[in-house]
Protein backbone atom coordinates (compact mmCIF):
# COMPACT_ATOMS: atom_id res chain seq x y z
CA UNK A 1 0.00 0.00 0.00
CA UNK A 2 2.97 2.43 0.73
CA UNK A 3 4.68 1.44 -2.37
CA UNK A 4 1.47 2.46 -4.34
CA UNK A 5 1.04 5.68 -2.69
CA UNK A 6 4.79 6.29 -3.40
CA UNK A 7 4.23 5.72 -7.07
CA UNK A 8 1.00 7.54 -7.31
CA UNK A 9 2.82 10.86 -5.59
CA UNK A 10 5.93 10.20 -8.25
CA UNK A 11 3.68 10.26 -11.52
CA UNK A 12 1.90 13.21 -9.52
CA UNK A 13 5.20 15.10 -9.51
CA UNK A 14 6.22 14.01 -12.85
CA UNK A 15 2.91 15.17 -14.73
CA UNK A 16 3.22 18.73 -13.00
CA UNK A 17 7.17 18.78 -14.03
CA UNK A 18 5.82 17.56 -17.46
CA UNK A 19 3.09 20.44 -17.79
CA UNK A 20 5.22 23.33 -16.40
CA UNK A 21 7.82 22.22 -19.03
CA UNK A 22 5.45 22.18 -21.74
CA UNK A 23 4.25 25.62 -20.95
CA UNK A 24 7.58 27.54 -20.99
CA UNK A 25 7.84 27.69 -17.28
CA UNK A 26 11.32 28.49 -16.46
CA UNK A 27 12.82 28.52 -13.26
CA UNK A 28 14.38 32.02 -12.66
CA UNK A 29 17.69 32.57 -12.74
CA UNK A 30 20.24 34.77 -10.93
CA UNK A 31 22.25 35.95 -14.00
CA UNK A 32 22.29 39.95 -14.00
CA UNK A 33 19.26 41.84 -15.74
CA UNK A 34 20.14 42.45 -19.53
CA UNK A 35 22.17 45.83 -19.84
CA UNK A 36 23.39 45.91 -16.12
CA UNK A 37 27.06 46.31 -15.80
CA UNK A 38 28.76 44.30 -13.04
CA UNK A 39 30.54 46.31 -9.74
CA UNK A 40 34.33 45.53 -10.91
CA UNK A 41 35.72 48.36 -8.87
CA UNK A 42 36.94 46.38 -6.71
CA UNK A 43 38.94 44.30 -8.65
CA UNK A 44 40.61 46.68 -10.48
CA UNK A 45 40.51 49.72 -8.11
CA UNK A 46 42.94 51.30 -10.39
CA UNK A 47 43.68 52.24 -13.79
CA UNK A 48 47.19 53.34 -15.06
CA UNK A 49 48.22 55.26 -18.03
CA UNK A 50 50.63 57.15 -19.99
CA UNK A 51 49.62 60.70 -20.71
CA UNK A 52 50.93 63.01 -23.70
CA UNK A 53 49.54 66.42 -24.28
CA UNK A 54 50.59 68.23 -27.84
CA UNK A 55 48.78 71.66 -29.22
CA UNK A 56 45.90 70.94 -27.25
CA UNK A 57 45.30 67.39 -27.59
CA UNK A 58 45.27 64.90 -24.78
CA UNK A 59 46.64 61.06 -25.08
CA UNK A 60 45.88 58.67 -22.35
CA UNK A 61 47.34 55.08 -23.08
CA UNK A 62 47.54 52.22 -20.84
CA UNK A 63 45.78 48.66 -20.63
CA UNK A 64 42.96 47.39 -18.34
CA UNK A 65 42.75 44.04 -17.28
CA UNK A 66 39.37 42.08 -18.14
CA UNK A 67 38.58 39.41 -15.66
CA UNK A 68 38.34 37.18 -18.98
CA UNK A 69 38.91 37.56 -22.92
CA UNK A 70 35.43 37.37 -23.70
CA UNK A 71 34.69 40.68 -21.76
CA UNK A 72 34.52 44.11 -24.20
CA UNK A 73 36.14 47.28 -23.45
CA UNK A 74 34.93 50.41 -24.25
CA UNK A 75 36.10 53.47 -23.57
CA UNK A 76 35.40 57.20 -24.09
CA UNK A 77 35.83 60.83 -22.82
CA UNK A 78 33.32 63.15 -21.58
CA UNK A 79 34.35 66.67 -21.46
CA UNK A 80 32.66 68.73 -19.06
CA UNK A 81 33.13 73.07 -20.06
CA UNK A 82 34.71 75.01 -17.44
CA UNK A 83 38.01 76.06 -16.60
CA UNK A 84 40.07 73.83 -16.55
CA UNK A 85 38.01 71.73 -17.58
CA UNK A 86 36.69 68.48 -15.65
CA UNK A 87 37.22 65.41 -17.59
CA UNK A 88 36.16 61.63 -17.22
CA UNK A 89 37.62 59.28 -19.00
CA UNK A 90 34.89 56.41 -18.98
CA UNK A 91 36.03 52.62 -18.51
CA UNK A 92 33.03 50.23 -19.80
CA UNK A 93 33.80 46.56 -19.54
CA UNK A 94 30.93 44.56 -20.78
CA UNK A 95 30.74 40.73 -19.62
CA UNK A 96 29.71 38.13 -21.95
CA UNK A 97 26.21 36.91 -23.08
CA UNK A 98 25.44 34.04 -20.74
CA UNK A 99 25.32 31.32 -22.89
CA UNK A 100 28.71 31.85 -23.87
CA UNK A 101 31.90 29.79 -22.36
CA UNK A 102 34.92 31.44 -21.55
CA UNK A 103 38.41 30.99 -20.64
CA UNK A 104 38.68 32.32 -17.18
CA UNK A 105 41.75 34.10 -16.94
CA UNK A 106 42.40 37.92 -16.54
CA UNK A 107 43.44 39.36 -19.98
CA UNK A 108 45.33 43.15 -20.66
CA UNK A 109 43.00 44.66 -23.06
CA UNK A 110 44.56 48.34 -24.58
CA UNK A 111 42.98 51.31 -24.51
CA UNK A 112 44.21 54.71 -26.37
CA UNK A 113 41.70 58.11 -25.50
CA UNK A 114 42.43 61.32 -27.32
CA UNK A 115 40.41 64.53 -26.41
CA UNK A 116 40.93 68.33 -26.55
CA UNK A 117 40.96 70.24 -23.62
CA UNK A 118 43.75 72.93 -21.77
CA UNK A 119 46.88 71.62 -20.49
CA UNK A 120 45.69 72.36 -17.20
CA UNK A 121 42.25 70.07 -17.64
CA UNK A 122 41.48 67.94 -14.53
CA UNK A 123 41.22 63.87 -15.31
CA UNK A 124 39.89 61.09 -13.66
CA UNK A 125 38.54 57.94 -14.45
CA UNK A 126 35.20 55.43 -14.10
CA UNK A 127 34.70 51.87 -14.45
CA UNK A 128 31.07 50.85 -15.10
CA UNK A 129 29.93 54.10 -13.98
CA UNK A 130 31.98 54.20 -10.37
CA UNK A 131 35.05 55.68 -9.63
CA UNK A 132 38.33 54.55 -9.57
CA UNK A 133 41.43 55.91 -8.61
CA UNK A 134 43.49 57.19 -11.75
CA UNK A 135 47.59 57.04 -11.93
CA UNK A 136 48.47 58.89 -14.86
CA UNK A 137 52.71 58.98 -15.71
CA UNK A 138 53.67 62.27 -17.92
CA UNK A 139 54.87 61.34 -21.27
CA UNK A 140 56.86 64.04 -23.38
CA UNK A 141 58.28 64.10 -27.03
CA UNK A 142 61.73 64.09 -27.86
CA UNK A 143 63.56 65.76 -31.11
CA UNK A 144 63.15 62.49 -32.45
CA UNK A 145 59.61 62.24 -32.07
CA UNK A 146 60.35 59.11 -29.46
CA UNK A 147 58.18 59.21 -26.23
CA UNK A 148 60.36 59.04 -23.37
CA UNK A 149 58.92 59.71 -19.17
CA UNK A 150 58.80 63.54 -17.90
Amino acid sequence: MELRRTLIALVILFAFLAIFYMAGFKIPSFNRPEGELPDLSARIGLIEAERFFENGTHTYSGAIDKPTPCYSLETEALVRESFPEQVTLRFTLRPPKPDVSCAQVITPAPFKIIFDASAEAKVDAALNGRQVEFKVSEKIATSTGELIEK
